[in-house]
């Protein structure tokens, strides 16, 4: 039996990131689901369990802020961590983190190998 690999959904607008992303994911290891809104997230987390989730804060409609809001408030979901990814680092992100509806936030531009240790060092945290 193989090994199981970790579901990451990431969900940005941005092409550019959503490939470079992916692929370093990918190539780490893990099995990656991607949404370029927050209302094809939400379709995709019923259909594929995500074990963690990268939220861009800049979403069309809803933003990052609010789908992990929703996430939060799900007693499925609410145990998984929650990585945000942002160009503009507010007050906000360091509320969410105090209260618990983010676990991690990133200001854009990232370097991978920093978003890759977070995941790895949440995902072995969860268990």
């Amino acid at each position: 039996m193989g090994v199981v690999r970790k579901k990451i959904l990431l969900v940005d607008d941005e092409p550019d990131i959503v490939k470079t992303t992916s692929l370093a994911l990918l190539v780490e290891g893990f099995e990656v689901i991607t949404a370029q809104s927050a209302e094809i997230a939400l379709d995709k987390i019923r259909i594929d369990s995500p074990d963690l989730f990268i939220l861009d804060v800049m979403l069309p409609k809803m933003s990052g802020y609010e789908l992990a809001g929703l996430l939060k408030h799900e007693d499925k979901y609410r145990q998984l961590p929650i990585i945000l990814i942002t160009a503009l680092v507010q007050k906000n992100e360091e509320e969410l983190i105090n209260n618990g509806i983010v676990d991690f936030y990133l200001k854009k531009p990232f370097e991978l190998e920093q978003l890759i240790n977070k995941i790895k060092e949440l995902l072995n945290k969860k268990g």
